[in-house]
């Protein structure tokens, strides 16, 4: 197990409990000390897939019972959760979001803006239409979280090694063999058949030591915490996603945290070098979030700040995480948590063990499974530029139908000019452009009018008219290189 944070803590005390009893985690430096130790800690189960929202159902049922499993509490905070909606198509999306919910077993209520007051007083509901409220959510420490999982994995024979550095991974006839470690000028390897990179923004860089393409892009995340300012500790977290805004209890005061619209790369290539990586606050980026909490929560607007946490964060080309065997036999990864990585952990933990150890997981995972990602994907202004727009839209409703424009047109088929010129519109798929449909077929029913896309058709047409940029041109020829490749292979 590579990485000693949430993640490949979670996956080696899974192992454990199915039975591995020979498994080893290092660590570059101390459990924590990557990503994971300054994360804001949410655990929020009600997410867009099936999967993900059963990863977390079962994150929030393992939590609490961690200090009696493991010995060492993870500091759960059961203060349950509100999400609020202040247009028409959120209010839609949190109705289908909550139907689907029950389906999975979540228990929430939709609540009307006066009871979502109810329940926190601090909050200014005027233009809140509906909420959900989802009693099983909650908040802990992150690096609490972690080491009682380490703990847990301790108990059940598991070794960790901590100040110990990855120098190599060893892959023989496409199977992985081992690893070669370091603790100081000491050196030594280890043979393995299972080895699994949990390694967070440094995920990328340990998957190249093997050969193999882990897409994980740091991108730079910021939260504040305010002053005392008696906030009971029984405070529900909230998430505002029109608002692009979330918030909870810290220390008597509130935690803010928000997403914005020009999100920024950290470039470095060697992350998380250094422990406990953080970078100089950037308050003029923030101060659209500090806004719109100041707005829902106006007594943030009679609060100072006391601390600012703004760190990297590990995020993918489509947002969804980053797991399963790659291309090596034996070689696994657990990456790409953009941001909610703390409350999936212990989903993420079950996935892996069982996919390991009894070949399928529990839930399904295809749209997981680290290798939905063609050869397209080792270009790197590609993977960058559809991180970034996965970070600036993380709270954006998704509609039936949408098609994205990050890093589009990437592949075209020598049939793409004249399909453009007969006015298709495109989709993208594995990095290529195809058609979805026509303008010369478009009627005027609702199903021609509306199906086809909604938001998908005037993005589908921005991607055929937007002008070609020397970064687009790049990662386009790389794309169009891979496939031919891809097709040649597939002939072969």
């Amino acid at each position: 197990m590579i990485g000693g944070g949430v993640a490949g803590c979670s996956v080696a005390y899974h192992l454990a409990r199915l039975g591995w009893s020979e498994v080893i985690l290092v660590e570059r430096h101390e459990l924590t000390e990557g990503t994971t130790w300054h994360s804001a800690g949410f655990v929020g189960q009600l997410r867009s897939t099936v999967t993900q929202t059963k990863m977390i159902m079962y994150s929030a049922g393992l939590y609490p019972e961690l200090a009696e499993l493991t010995g060492m509490d993870p500091g759960w905070r059961g203060v349950g959760g509100l999400r609020l909606a202040t247009t028409p198509e959120r209010v839609e999306e949190s109705l289908r979001l909550a139907g689907a919910g029950e389906t999975y077993g979540l228990g929430l209520s939709v609540l009307s803006g006066a009871e979502a007051k109810e329940m926190l007083p601090l909050l200014d509901v005027r233009d809140v239409r509906a909420a959900l409220w989802l009693p099983g959510d909650g908040w802990l420490d992150p690096a609490l979280l972690a080491r009682a999982l380490a703990a847990g994995a301790e108990k059940l024979g598991v070794r960790i090694f901590t100040g110990t550095r990855v120098t190599g991974v060893d892959v023989v006839g496409g199977e992985v063999a081992g690893v070669r470690l370091a603790l100081g000028a000491e050196e030594w390897s280890v043979q393995a058949d299972t080895v699994v990179i949990a390694a967070g923004a440094a995920s990328g860089r340990v998957g190249r030591l093997a050969g193999v393409d882990i897409p994980v892009v740091p991108i730079k995340h910021q939260y504040v915490v305010t002053e005392p300012f008696d906030v009971p500790s029984s405070m529900p977290t909230v998430r505002d996603p029109d608002n692009i805004v979330y918030f909870r209890e810290e220390g008597g005061g509130i935690l803010v945290g928000g997403y914005i619209r020009t999100p920024e790369i950290w470039d470095t290539g060697n992350p998380l070098e250094e422990p406990r990586t953080l970078f100089e606050a950037d308050m003029p980026k923030f101060q659209e979030s500090w806004e719109s909490a100041a707005r829902r929560v106006p007594a943030l607007g009679r609060t100072g700040i006391v601390k600012v946490v703004h760190g990297p964060e590990a995020f993918t080309p489509d947002g969804e995480f980053l797991l399963g065997e790659t291309a090596v036999r034996g070689l696994w990864a657990a990456a790409g948590f953009c941001v909610h990585g703390l409350a999936a952990a212990g989903g993420v933990g079950k996935i892996m063990a069982e996919w390991i150890v009894d070949g399928s997981p529990e839930y399904e995972v295809f749209g997981m499974d680290l290798r939905r990602f063609g050869g397209h994907a080792r270009s790197s202004s590609w993977a960058r530029a559809k991180a970034l727009d996965s970070y600036s839209k993380y709270y954006d409703i998704v509609y039936p139908g949408e098609e994205r424009t990050a890093a589009r047109p990437l592949r075209r088929s020598p049939a793409w000019v004249r399909h453009a010129e007969l006015g298709a519109e495109f989709g993208e798929k594995s990095g290529w452009e195809r058609v979805n449909w026509f303008e010369s077929n478009a009627g005027p029913s609702p199903e021609a009018g509306e199906a086809p896309g909604g938001s998908g058709a005037s993005e589908a047409r921005e991607v055929r008219e937007v002008p070609e940029t020397e970064e687009s041109r790049e990662a386009r020829e790389v794309g169009e290189t891979e496939g031919v490749r891809e097709v040649q292979e597939v002939q072969e």
